[in-house]
């Protein structure tokens, strides 16, 4: 399946709503997600109810999820960079100016 391609914008949405599904996560079983993410690929989480399934593959999937949107985000951001580099500094530009231009 192809990635969709994203806005800078949208990107950095998808990335703090899938930050905010972790988070929730992280704090009902008091686990960071690298950890956990660690330990599900191990193979070392019990995984005998229901719940915990569903919640366990939301986790892995978001956490997949995420990364590959970090990924996506690091290299639109550098072309991005590059390309609104003038001379003395980066010009950041406003989400909404973007959209004008």
């Amino acid at each position: 399946m192809s990635e969709l391609k994203l806005s800078l914008h949208n990107l950095i949405l998808e990335i703090h709503e899938l930050d905010r599904e972790l988070q929730t996560l992280e704090e009902k079983y008091n686990l960071l997600s690298a950890d956990f993410y660690q330990l599900y690929e191990a193979g070392r989480l019990r995984d005998d109810e229901i719940d915990e399934i569903d919640d366990l593959g939301r986790w892995a999937a978001w956490y997949r999820m995420r990364a590959r949107r970090v990924a996506q985000y690091d290299t639109l951001k550098d072309a991005f960079i590059i390309k609104d580099t003038q001379g003395n500094g980066i010009i950041l530009k406003s989400h909404q100016a973007v959209q004008v231009a």
